[in-house]
């Protein structure tokens, strides 16, 4: 089910180009979402044919995808100078005017929950801000509907992408 890694493209130990590749499709509690994995692993290759370093994950959990997010972060931290793109294919919500990726493995029950089970888009860029000044180019492929409760998110609390 989940698999992850890192992988060099041909890059110098201290390659410039790093990427982060993230495909959630294998939901627990949510609808799956089909595609997602292979769409994730595609742009795998792809970066590393650009000789990327890409860390990556498919169909992760919260705890592994805060992993990957902070074997990034010090990837990053280790290259002043990084050019850096995020791929993300999955499940997005936006809970209070803030956006988060829903992990494999989230269960939320209540509005309240999001802030436990999945990752916000606010932590990773305050993440990133600490360890370096590089501008990331950020790919979010989460043109699906609201995978919880429509009870308590309004339209316009999801996503406008």
């Amino acid at each position: 089910m989940a698999q992850s890694g890192e992988r060099r493209g041909g890059a110098e130990e201290k390659s410039a180009l790093v990427g982060l590749c993230l495909g959630i499709g294998d939901h627990l509690y949510c609808p799956k979402l089909p595609g997602r994995v292979e769409d994730c692993l595609a742009m795998v290759d792809l970066l590393l044919k650009w000789k990327f370093v890409v860390h990556f994950g498919v169909n992760c959990g919260l705890k592994e995808m805060k992993t990957k997010i902070r074997q990034l972060f010090a990837t990053v931290a280790s290259t002043p100078d990084s050019t850096l793109v995020i791929y993300y294919t999955g499940y997005v919500v936006q809970h209070l005017g803030v956006n988060y990726l829903v992990p494999a493995d989230s269960q939320v029950q209540l509005a309240a929950d999001i802030e436990d089970c999945c990752v916000s888009l606010t932590w990773l860029f305050a993440g990133l801000r600490e360890v370096s000044d590089c501008t990331p180019v950020v790919l979010l492929d989460s043109a699906h509907p609201q995978p919880f409760r429509q009870t308590w998110i309004s339209p316009s609390e999801q996503l406008p992408l």
